[in-house]
């Protein structure tokens, strides 16, 4: 009888012992992952942050925030065609943020799409009109209608980047029907560049 408790003991440990502890289960929230995502991004820590936000987007595949995080990301990094193919995927998820129209709003934009620029801006400003982006300084509601302002006027618009500017300025007027009213809005959208 003693022998058939001994090898039992001993099948009982050496079981356990190729088991190896419980995994130790992951109990951070998408919230505190997408948080911890933009903390590294604004810390200019995008390898950290891309970590976070594809932590984020693994747990919660349905929400937008971890594909806008990491789109910022990849604008920053230049990389533009891969920012572009998280902002489209981000769009059809669930609680799609002004963030994430304002970061396509200037991807656009850099990429010479003005139409798409001016259309990604307006749907941020139709989200939240006093939107800021929290993660980096100085982006706000202005900056999009800026943004508007000048994509208008490269698209040859001048009343609608009137209209944009006159947003900013109320008191700014120009006759946009002839070359020199032309250049002085183009010369306030330069000007409102600087301060805006």
């Amino acid at each position: 009888m003693k022998s058939n408790n001994f090898v039992l003991l001993v099948f009982v440990l050496m079981y356990q012992i190729s088991c190896g502890p419980d995994p130790v289960k992951d109990t951070t929230t998408y919230e505190d992952m997408i948080l911890e995502g933009w903390t590294s991004y604004s810390q200019n820590e995008f390898d950290m942050a891309t970590a976070w936000f594809i932590k984020a987007k693994k747990k919660e595949p349905s929400f937008a925030e971890a594909y806008t995080g990491l789109a910022w990301i990849q604008m920053k990094l230049d990389s533009l065609i891969k920012a572009e193919e998280y902002f489209n995927t981000g769009a059809l998820k669930i609680n799609v943020t002004a963030d994430h129209y304002a970061g396509w709003a200037f991807m656009k934009n850099a990429q010479k799409e003005f139409d798409g620029s001016n259309t990604y801006a307006q749907a941020a400003l139709d989200v939240d009109s006093e939107w800021s982006f929290p993660y980096a300084v100085g982006l706000s509601a202005s900056d999009l209608k800026l943004l508007q302002a000048q994509n208008y006027f490269l698209l040859g618009d001048y009343t609608n980047s009137l209209l944009a500017v006159k947003v900013l300025n109320p008191g700014f007027d120009a006759d946009i029907f002839d070359s020199a009213g032309q250049g002085l809005l183009a010369k306030e959208i330069e000007r409102l560049r600087k301060i805006v």
